[in-house]
């Protein structure tokens, strides 16, 4: 019993000096809002039922927007990422509970700036060698509209 004891007073020790001072732990699986979006899309493409679930991701990942409407992979990065706005933006208008009108959305569309904006209507016809995954996950999610009623 002296060494669960032991261990166990040894592992609070060790959380205890990994703590930051705002009272918060950040440890490697804490990288943005990517796993948090593809697991509403994930959730949504298997119809799994998970609703309170996709709701407190989608709050989550829509409470991580920046300002300027992007999202950053790391809460340190200087700028937002085009890749992680792209995800973020999908999930939530995938998740449901985001419609296009709205104003993160609409900012999000919006990002990087004036005339600079990625979102579009059609998907692009060119092979996907070479092509980042945001790009394929969004001609995905446009050009079968049918499996997500928020972007028809």
């Amino acid at each position: 019993m002296g060494e669960i004891r032991g261990e166990i007073q040894r592992l609070t020790e060790e959380l205890i000096e990994r703590q930051e001072l705002d009272g918060t732990w950040r440890f490697c699986f804490e990288n943005g809002i990517s796993i948090d979006a593809c697991t509403i899309i994930l959730f949504r493409t298997l119809n799994n039922d998970k609703e309170d679930l996709i709701r407190q991701l989608h709050d989550r990942i829509l409470a991580a927007q920046e300002p300027e409407g992007c999202w950053r992979w790391y809460h340190d990065d200087k700028e937002g990422h085009l890749s992680a706005t792209v995800e973020a933006y999908y999930a939530l208008l995938y998740s449901g509970y985001s419609k296009p009108e709205d104003e993160p959305i609409q900012r999000a569309k919006r990002y990087p700036g004036p005339g600079r904006h990625w979102a579009r209507r059609k998907p692009a016809h060119q092979s996907h060698s070479g092509r980042h995954r945001t790009e394929r996950l969004a001609d995905l999610l446009i050009a079968h509209p049918h499996r997500n009623p928020a972007i028809a």
